[in-house]
């Protein structure tokens, strides 16, 4: 798989934070191989104390603007935290519809990019992720999903 060096640095990051995440969106989708264009890299951190510690100092390492970032802020369940502008934009979101936390954890998948390793959602989770967000392009990558899985 290949991402951008952009979107691999933080991942390195979260690695060595010990965060528990998962890579969602357009690269999960392209881990099975269906590739599809986007304008940012989705990142669904665990929302509590101990891993919103570990998310804002990987993201001080990384060189991430983190100084209004409260560990509430990342405990809440609606906040997007965004890195960078478009196309290589990073949204590190708390939560995301249709699936928990530990249950896509317990079904993650591994994927890698040179000596990144990183956590990504199913393609089970995925799909069910896209048809509760129910946006048109999410209805697309459902179908594209379902019908690679033949």
């Amino acid at each position: 798989m290949f991402l951008q060096r952009d979107w691999i640095e933080p991942l390195s990051e979260f690695n060595v934070a010990g965060v528990r995440y998962l890579v969602i969106g357009a690269a999960a989708i392209a881990v099975p191989g269906e590739i599809r264009g986007t304008d940012d890299f989705d990142v669904w951190v665990q929302r509590n104390a101990e891993n919103a510690e570990r998310v804002r100092r990987a993201l001080a390492a990384f060189g991430a603007p983190v100084e209004h970032l409260t560990i509430e802020e990342l405990q809440s369940d609606d906040p997007i935290y965004q890195i960078g502008v478009k196309p290589l934009r990073i949204d590190i979101l708390t939560a995301i519809d249709g699936v928990e936390f530990e249950d896509a954890w317990a079904n993650r998948i591994a994927a890698n990019d040179g000596d990144v390793s990183f956590p990504v959602l199913s393609r089970g989770d995925l799909i069910k992720h896209k048809r509760a967000a129910g946006r048109p392009k999410d209805m697309l990558d459902v179908e594209t999903l379902e019908q690679a899985q033949g």
